[in-house]
């Protein structure tokens, strides 16, 4: 081993700001220019995937003795290292050194370094069945709740569903039926593929949208996380939270989720088919509140129901923090809001989590 970098808090500054230690062990690099270059990478569990990688930090020096440190910047105060079930995230750290009469640097030498978040809470249930809600409601009822213009909508688009199913179906049965006549006249059969992928994709669209207009028998709405929260500290409902409802419900149950989602990117076909796709998976996920009223008046404000506070110390001791490295790779965190009813299709909102401080997820 010619030489060893690590990472270490500094203990001569207050703000325990972290420095980058390099030791060497062959006296030839003594003397020589040199450049440290860290980089963090996030690397995607799949059989063809797309991992990201990016600089974090770069120095050019002289390397005058068997140790060398080097204060890093602040943002390394919020970088750690990971390993998830979707994907994990490494921290390298590359020496390059040359003597200085020459170009080009002869000796490079990369290595991993660990950066470990402190302990998380274990959680006790799997994320994905505390998240999934099993939706289950009446058609009929719900289209007679909403308005008259968001029915015109929903028949709309029940048609458009109906018409994508039938193209779909054709696709199908001339694939089946023409088989031989598509390849005796060289017929491309992936433009039947397309066709299916893109027909199924819009009837995930359309069914999405439905959804959405029947959820307008409520009218609510979530704010952004104020960026004061700590771990010492609650947070009031209605602080996040405020509408009413169109009509008088009952057994109305209020569910705060906090979950992690690791995000990353793969790629999927052939040259002539070639997609990107998103890989994601909910982890680390806890529940904050939940409280079931049994009537909801009409045109009352939510915020009168549900005045309770969240203690947010679990949130913060059990979620990694926030740590996106490029726009689809990384962690994020999440907070979902569900409203659920058993005959009315659930409400599902997100809160905005950006402001959420790093300090607070590790100190």
């Amino acid at each position: 081993m010619k030489s060893k970098v690590s990472i270490a808090k500094n203990n001569f500054d207050a703000k325990n700001s972290l420095v980058c230690n390099i030791e060497i062990f062959d006296e030839q690099l003594i003397n020589q220019c040199a450049r440290i270059t860290i980089t963090i990478q996030v690397n995607v569990f799949d059989r063809r995937p797309i991992n990201e990688c990016k600089q974090l930090f770069k120095y050019d020096f002289i390397i005058e003795d068997k140790l060398t440190t080097i204060n890093l910047p602040e943002l390394f105060d919020e970088v750690y290292s990971y390993s998830g079930e979707k994907i994990s995230i490494e921290i390298f750290a590359e020496l390059k050194a040359k003597p200085k009469d020459i170009l080009f640097f002869k000796t490079r030498i990369k290595q991993r370094i660990n950066l470990p978040v402190p302990n998380r809470s274990k959680v006790e249930q799997d994320t994905e069945e505390l998240i999934s809600t099993h939706d289950e409601y009446n058609f009929s009822r719900n289209f007679k709740a909403i308005a008259m213009h968001n029915k015109i909508i929903t028949i709309l688009l029940i048609l458009l569903i109906l018409l994508m199913l039938g193209i779909v179906c054709g696709n199908i049965v001339f694939f089946i039926y023409w088989y031989d006549s598509i390849i005796q006249f060289e017929y491309d059969p992936s433009i039947i593929i397309f066709q299916l992928m893109a027909s199924g994709y819009f009837i995930y669209v359309f069914w999405e949208i439905m959804q959405n207009r029947l959820q307008k028998y409520m009218d609510i709405q979530v704010a952004y996380l104020p960026n004061d929260l700590s771990r010492k500290t609650s947070l009031k409902i209605a602080d996040i939270l405020s509408g009413r409802s169109k009509l008088d419900l009952e057994n109305v149950t209020l569910r705060i989720v906090a979950y992690n989602i690791e995000t990353g990117l793969y790629e999927r076909g052939t040259t002539k088919s070639h997609r990107i796709c998103r890989i994601t998976g909910a982890v680390q996920g806890v529940l904050l509140y939940e409280k079931t009223l049994p009537n909801l008046s009409a045109n009352k404000s939510i915020e009168d129901y549900f005045n309770d506070e969240i203690p947010l110390e679990p949130f913060f001791n059990t979620l990694y923090p926030p740590q996106m490295i490029s726009k689809n790779h990384g962690i994020v965190v999440v907070w979902k809001i569900q409203l659920i009813h058993p005959i009315f299709v659930d409400q599902f909102l997100y809160c905005d989590t950006s402001e959420l401080k790093y300090a607070e997820f590790v100190n």
